[in-house]
């Protein structure tokens, strides 16, 4: 059996499961390179599920098309993948996902998956990567007991010139917090744990406006250690994934344009004692005062669901 799984395609597919955890079909088709044909991409996943390698799960109220894929956890299933791969069954191992979660860890392999094409020399990890890392877990406050207050991903940078990583840290709102929980999390963010920047991707502008308002109004006035970029420190998007060619459009807390790989260039060039708001507005170019037209055109184009 494991000479017939040889194939290149059988391959992609098990590696993207094995980085990611569950994704869905459509999701594990985008990520393939070279394209793949939808019908061509069923017929490698049933196989493989027929060799009981995979499993498949469905989300209540999306019908019984809407599944998501996994490596199968038995130690079985994971040796023969693991000789497939060329790793150790351990480094198959994954967490638990719930089924509330399947759409959310979907997302979340889409935007890793995106990051990581476009930043080549970031290493780009998910959440359940962090606690093998103790000097990562120990910089960004990671914690086992409480897992929503940690970041969804991490973008972190090599050495930079004055021999600092980088670290950003990637949010994918997609159900409602409390706004006590929201302030929580934002606070350690900015005050607590060695972040340069984070990003929230929201789904829909109702999302976006809430986060922003607790940001603004209750966080960053008390959070000394980014308060100098602090409109730059966080910025928002939209979650709805549009493909790896489609560049997000970012806004800062001000609800001004932000040219995200510029704004990822400015924390790279320069150390956090020394950013300043105006330094990134002048390493984005001009047009960063909106109108309040372009503002309402913002939050339209915030609006949007994540669709599998």
């Amino acid at each position: 059996m494991t000479k017939s799984l040889k194939g290149i395609r059988s391959a992609q597919v098990l590696k993207l499961l094995a980085e990611h955890g569950p994704m869905s079909v459509e999701a594990i088709r985008q990520c393939m390179v070279p394209e793949i044909q939808k019908r061509r991409l069923n017929e490698i996943i049933q196989r493989l599920c027929g060799w009981h390698l995979l499993e498949r799960r469905t989300f209540p109220g999306l019908g019984p098309s809407a599944a998501f894929y996994s490596i199968k956890q038995s130690s079985a299933s994971r040796a023969v993948v693991g000789e497939m791969l060329d790793v150790s069954e351990d480094r198959l191992l994954h967490p638990h996902f719930r089924r509330v979660e399947l759409l959310h860890s979907n997302s979340c392999a889409l935007w890793k998956e995106y990051f990581k094409r476009l930043f080549p020399d970031f290493t780009v990890l998910r959440d359940f990567e962090f606690y093998g890392d103790k000097e990562l877990s120990r910089l960004l406050l990671i914690g086992r007991d409480d897992r929503d207050m940690n970041p969804d991903i991490v973008l972190i940078s090599s050495d930079t010139n004055d021999h600092q990583r980088r670290i950003v840290a990637v949010e994918i709102e997609r159900n409602p917090k409390s706004k006590e929980r929201l302030a929580r999390k934002l606070a350690k963010y900015a005050t607590e744990a060695h972040l340069d920047g984070v990003i929230y991707l929201c789904e829909g502008s109702t999302s976006f406006e809430r986060i922003r308002n607790v940001y603004s109004s209750t966080v960053l006035q008390q959070a000394l250690r980014i308060k100098h970029y602090g409109s730059h420190f966080v910025l928002f998007s939209n979650s709805s994934f549009k493909g790896f060619d489609h560049a997000p459009q970012m806004v800062n807390a001000r609800l001004e344009n932000v040219n995200f790989e510029k704004w990822i260039q400015q924390l790279l060039a320069v150390k956090m004692s020394a950013r300043r708001d105006h330094s990134f507005a002048l390493a984005a170019g001009s047009g960063w005062q909106i109108a309040e037209k372009q503002k309402v055109q913002q939050l339209s184009q915030l609006k949007g669901i994540t669709t599998i």
